[in-house]
């Protein structure tokens, strides 16, 4: 198109000059003219050449270029493109436009002039894309484009994507970093993962270690770690590729299976102005994303862009094709690349005649038979196994689904991944789903999921030694996975619920078993106990997300439909947790009652004492919660104290005890106290433990020894960070605050409380917004945002404490938001007092008079000595 502009610029000009010489006097030479004498016939001629140029070149251009959309121009919203913008490419590219050029610092690798290494592309894709030229250029136009985020490359499976997405990802430009991370089976890719991917292209490698480690293992606070990694990326260009994206839709297709990732993409959509990541999509089927851009690959190769991807198949090794014309492949197959990749691959290894393979090409059924039939019984057991699991696979899993030895297999698979039947990534081998689910369906539902259910028992029963994070529990994801798969959602649901027993929960990660979950509740009619599991595990999850509005309502329904009295325990004991959370004390008082009614020595009595004891130090009632806690303490003696779940709940005793002493002010006591709770604490339970630094923490802080409370806060954050329990977050993320508040330190102070404000469960939300409107304060903003976090905070206290009579800390934080308020005057001093005054008749012990002396003094630390008078009088 630009040449053609150029051409018409260059004969307009002649036009012109024709024009002109038939209106000044004079000869000119020759040939100019020639114009002269005849330059209305000239103007003709010219007029008639741009005519033919245009067409010409509007038949052979971009002519397959056909945009679906809105039918209007393109609509913007937040920075991106129309909700969905749609191009079809077929698959000859009779006139190919140029390629951009390469930018300055773009250095040739081994595969090319001008290819960039990029991390982890598929060892199977050409070293050169031969065609599709006319999809390459739609691609990089959109991605170069400020207003795409997300871009969906579509098309059916082995028709060329991958190879297509690599060659963009190879010829980015030099000023973009292209990042590919392939899905491949579900749950290989989800907001971690993603993270993860994107935190590898931060160019400071202190940074890019410290993120990298902040980001790994936690699920739950995706938004913050989401804004670290794009705040260090700064304007850095990415170029985010997510290749066989179909794994992650439902199965009804019309949502992203996990949730968080959903989130995730979301919140890239709603932050577009605010960073230059571009997602490329690459899938069997779009997305159900809100704003995005669509390119379509449809058809195979043909004519010389076929026989060429055959020589680079010969040239790569696999000779199959001697016997086979190009034109016949290209005819049994349409053209389709892997389609006639896996004819020659298998005229390399088997004993199948040509006419056979041809005639087999097209019919899915028949091509499985005769694939399998051809190859020798070692290859074929491995291509059952492959097809079977349907995700990549070390050789010890299909060796054990094989029934043969490990090291057999292991060649067996390094043969056919070197002539193109298998493919593999690491040390993990694969077929593509498509080919998987064709000989699947060939070799039948009952092997399939036999053969499912004994590679879901061997992942479930590999030991992989005490798990600290999600990645050491993959195993027993991919069991889920291949439970539900091989129908058996009881056994999944089973699985699942010891995972979360055993680690999730105490992690805050039960979250990344949504997706299972929801997928599961279809299939658990009929089976009752399962189904009341299952929806005690969603609303788990939906509790530590903060959803407890939700969760309350699920575990309502578990318990209604729930006929086993044990299970009626454990639903009481989790509702009654989220009734305390969500600021409902009447009701959570009422269900450890419950608990504690139950005959003498039946384990649930000391869970359900020291639930009672955590409303009453709520409230200030330290007395009854020693007694309470006293109780607890015996019924736990009569009871088998080498229980994991007793010895847990002796540990959080602790910790209550440590923190009424705290309370009190006999540091001395609370220190001992959460020393022994730190000391009974497993490895795998570092949130408990760091539930004590966080305490401790605050203890040094309160008394003013700032060096050791950001020593132990930042321990005890550290923790939140590798785990990801959004509680400990925001507790932690409150206390790390403060201590850097305490060293002048407000920029850092604002992040961590920004961090807590955002997973600041509901009874304790309020005090993650005061200190949020604190540091913003002290950052010197005393506009919109600090007022909002101080206003936020009194009408969620305004909600809470109809709910939690007595609080004080509710009071408390309502007096300091209330104080935040006065100062930016948008509140009377008077309301703030009258705040303070109802904590201090509830609790007025020494360690609550030193807490509230602080966080006030954070408060006026910037302002004149005459602010808040009547409050430096209460408090100081």
């Amino acid at each position: 198109m630009s040449l053609l502009v150029a051409l018409a610029a260059l004969l307009t000009g002649v036009i012109g000059i024709a024009v002109e010489a038939a209106t000044v006097p004079g000869d000119w030479p020759w040939p100019a003219n020639l114009i002269q004498k005849e330059p209305w016939l000239w103007v003709g001629v010219i007029l008639l050449l741009m005519v033919i140029l245009a067409v010409w070149m509007s038949m052979t251009g971009e002519k397959r270029v056909v945009p679906r959309g809105d039918g209007g121009d393109n609509a913007t919203t937040a920075g991106v493109h129309n909700s969905h913008n749609t191009y079809h490419y077929y698959g000859d590219s009779a006139a190919r436009p140029p390629m951009p050029a390469l930018a300055p610092e773009q250095e040739a690798s081994d595969d090319g002039p001008g290819y960039r290494e990029v991390p982890d592309l598929p060892e199977f894709v050409p070293v050169a894309v031969r065609d599709r030229v006319d999809v390459l250029e739609r691609l990089r136009a959109e991605l170069q484009d400020s207003r795409t985020v997300f871009l969906q490359l579509v098309g059916d499976p082995g028709i060329g994507k991958t190879a297509v997405a690599a060659e963009v990802a190879r010829m980015a430009p030099g000023e973009v970093e292209p990042i590919y991370l392939a899905v491949q089976g579900h749950p290989g890719v989800n907001a971690v993962t993603v993270l993860d991917r994107l935190a590898t292209a931060i160019g400071d490698p202190v940074e890019r270690q410290r993120i990298g480690e902040r980001i790994r293992a936690p699920e739950a606070d995706f938004r913050s770690k989401l804004e670290d990694v794009l705040a260090h990326l700064g304007n850095r260009q990415i170029w985010l590729i997510l290749d066989d994206a179909q794994d992650l839709i439902s199965v009804d297709g019309r949502v992203i299976r996990d949730e968080m990732l959903d989130s995730l993409f979301a919140e890239l959509l709603v932050t577009a102005r605010e960073h230059r990541t571009k997602v490329l999509i690459v899938t069997q089927k779009p997305l159900p994303l809100a704003e995005f851009s669509e390119v379509q690959m449809i058809g195979g190769l043909t004519g010389d862009d076929f026989d060429g991807f055959l020589t680079d198949l010969a040239a790569a090794g696999l000779s199959g094709s001697a016997d086979l014309p190009s034109s016949e492949v290209a005819k049994a197959t349409g053209g389709i690349p892997r389609g006639a990749e896996l004819v020659l691959a298998a005229r390399e290894v088997t004993r199948v005649r040509a006419s056979d393979l041809l005639r087999a090409a097209d019919k899915p059924s028949y091509w499985a038979k005769v694939i399998l039939s051809a190859l020798a019984p070692s290859q074929q057991r491995v291509v059952r196994a492959l097809a079977a699991l349907g995700r990549p696979a070390g050789p010890d899993v299909v060796a054990h689904l094989c029934g043969d030895d490990e090291g057999d297999v292991r060649d067996v698979l390094i043969a056919l991944t070197g002539c193109r039947l298998v493919r593999h990534r690491g040390h993990r081998f694969y077929l593509p789903a498509a080919e998987a689910a064709r000989l699947a369906a060939f070799i039948g539902d009952e092997p399939v999921r036999e053969s499912r259910r004994r590679a879901a028992k061997y992942f479930a029963s590999r030991e992989r030694g005490t798990a600290l994070r999600l990645a050491d529990l993959e195993d027993a994801f991919h069991a889920i996975d291949l439970y539900l798969r091989a129908d058996e959602p009881v056994l999944a649901v089973r699985l699942a619920d010891q995972l979360e027993y055993r680690h999730l929960r105490s992690w805050g990660h039960s979250a990344v078993l949504l997706p299972w979950l929801q997928e599961l509740a279809s299939g658990l009619e009929g089976h009752l106990p399962e189904q009341v599991i299952n929806a005690s595990l969603q609303a788990q999850a939906q509790a530590q997300q903060g959803n407890l509005k939700e969760a309350i309502a699920t575990i309502g329904w578990a318990g209604r439909m729930n006929r086993d009295p044990a299970k009626q325990v454990e639903l009481v004991v989790d509702l009654s947790g989220y009734w305390f959370r969500a600021g409902q004390l009447a009701n959570a008082r009422g269900g450890y009652r419950f608990l504690t009614e139950h005959p003498s020595g039946h384990p649930v009595i000391p869970f359900g004492l020291a639930g009672l004891a955590r409303c009453q130090v709520e409230i200030g009632d330290f007395t009854t919660a020693r007694e309470h806690i006293a109780a607890a303490r015996a019924a736990l003696a009569e009871l088998d104290g080498k229980r994991d779940s007793t010895r847990r709940l002796e540990i959080d005793l602790l910790y209550q005890r440590a923190l009424i002493s705290s309370e009190e002010g006999d540091e001395r006591a609370a220190n001992g106290l959460l020393d022994e709770a730190r000391d009974r604490a497993r490895p795998d339970e570092r949130v408990r433990e760091a539930r004590c630094d966080d305490l401790e923490a605050r203890m040094h802080l309160y008394r003013r020894d700032h060096r050791a409370a950001y020593r132990l806060a930042k321990r005890a954050y550290s923790v939140a960070a590798q785990v990801g329990n959004p509680s400990l977050y925001s507790t932690a993320g409150v206390t790390l605050a403060l201590t850097e508040l305490s060293q002048g330190r407000p920029s850092e102070a604002l992040a961590a409380a920004t961090v807590a404000a955002r997973y600041g469960l509901r009874l304790y939300a309020p005090e993650t917004l005061v200190v949020q409107g604190l540091a913003s304060l002290r950052c010197r903003d005393v506009g919109d945002r600090t007022r909002k976090c101080f206003m936020s905070a009194v009408q969620l206290t305004g909600e809470l404490l109809p709910l939690a009579e007595g609080s004080y800390l509710l009071h408390e934080a309502r007096g300091l938001a209330l104080g935040g308020l006065a100062l930016l005057h948008s509140a009377d001093e008077k309301k703030a007092e009258e705040a303070y005054e109802a904590a201090i008749a509830v609790v007025d012990h020494p360690g609550a008079r030193a807490r509230r002396r602080e966080l006030f003094t954070a408060l006026i630390a910037d302002q004149p000595n005459d602010v808040l008078p009547e409050l430096r009088k209460l408090l100081l």
